[in-house]
């Protein structure tokens, strides 16, 4: 029986190494190691796969380094892999994400409304992501059960109803959850909320005037926010997916922000359950689909470009 207790006691022992050497990852103000198992199904998996390509894909549709630049930035991976279902752009910027889901012939993947401060700000709706997104949360958002799919006239103007709702509370809720936020978070963030608190603002169908800017054709002219053209290629398209700063230590009941692979949102500490989950889930996403190291090259290519005198930042 000798022999078998120590093949036990190895295996133990190797299971206790894996455990003690998963990645972790900072996300904003936090630190995630990996989930011992696997938590994303197969099925799920190939999903997500086939978002990954059509987010390499449109990268790829342009020679327009400034454009890529912007197709890399988290934001839009966070809007294509359906992390962030609906997603608010500039017209600049969405002139070329227009233009590249036209290029790939995905377009159809995606409706387009308006909204923001002054109604004239494209926002991408990523159709599976939010109908994914609506069944999941239905009781959050007292919206009826989903027993078949919603044609797509149909949900989008089922998002933009919720963002349009007159209780202030419900539309930022429903502004959160579809923004890939969870629940927990989402909840934390409205409790309490009267009046006309909140940053949501309502959405629109889109309108002709908005099409034809999507149409329109000419050099990428990068917005002007927060500061420059520069700063917001630089600091914004071209940031991190991971922050690499050191974490610092938290108390209970600290406002605290969770940041990573265009995911953004704040919190309380410590972070709640699905919170966790979340961030695990885009761990698996990086370590099964190279996400990191894709980004990685991409970037070293665009910085290359973009700054041949070696002015280099952090592409990952």
């Amino acid at each position: 029986m000798e022999p078998d207790n120590a093949s036990n006691i190895t295996s133990t022992e190797q299971a206790e190494n894996r455990l003690s050497t998963l990645p972790k990852y900072n996300f904003g103000d936090i630190v995630v190691e990996a989930a011992p198992t696997t938590i994303i199904d197969p099925e799920r998996m190939q999903v997500y796969k086939d978002r990954f390509e059509l987010f390499k894909s449109l990268i790829d549709s342009t020679d327009d380094y400034k454009e890529k630049a912007f197709l890399s930035y988290p934001g839009v991976f966070a809007l294509v892999m359906g992390l962030d279902p609906v997603k608010l752009l500039f017209p600049e910027e969405a002139r070329v994400l227009f233009k590249a889901l036209r290029k790939t012939d995905q377009l159809n993947k995606f409706a387009i409304v308006e909204g923001g401060k002054y109604i004239k700000d494209p926002t991408f709706i990523h159709l599976e992501a939010a109908q994914e997104t609506l069944k999941d949360h239905t009781k959050f958002l007292n919206t009826p059960p989903i027993d078949t799919p919603i044609p797509r006239d149909e949900l989008t103007e089922k998002i933009i109803l919720l963002h349009n709702q007159k209780s202030k509370k419900m539309a930022e809720m429903s502004a959160g959850i579809f923004s890939g936020i969870p629940q927990s978070a989402v909840e934390f963030f409205t409790e309490g909320m009267q009046g006309s608190e909140g940053s949501n603002f309502p959405l629109y169908i889109l309108q002709v005037q908005s099409f034809s800017n999507l149409l329109g054709t000419g050099e990428f002219q990068i917005p002007e926010a927060p500061d420059t053209s520069e700063g917001r290629l630089r600091y914004i398209y071209l940031q991190p997916y991971t922050s690499t700063r050191n974490i610092s230590e938290h108390t209970d009941g600290e406002r605290i922000a969770i940041n990573g692979f265009g995911v953004t949102y704040a919190i309380q500490y410590p972070p709640a359950p699905d919170q966790i989950n979340l961030c695990q889930r885009i761990i698996e996403l990086d370590r099964q689909l190279g996400v990191s190291d894709y980004v990685q090259d991409v970037r070293s290519d665009i910085i290359t470009h973009l700054y041949p005198s070696g002015n280099n930042q952090s592409s990952r």
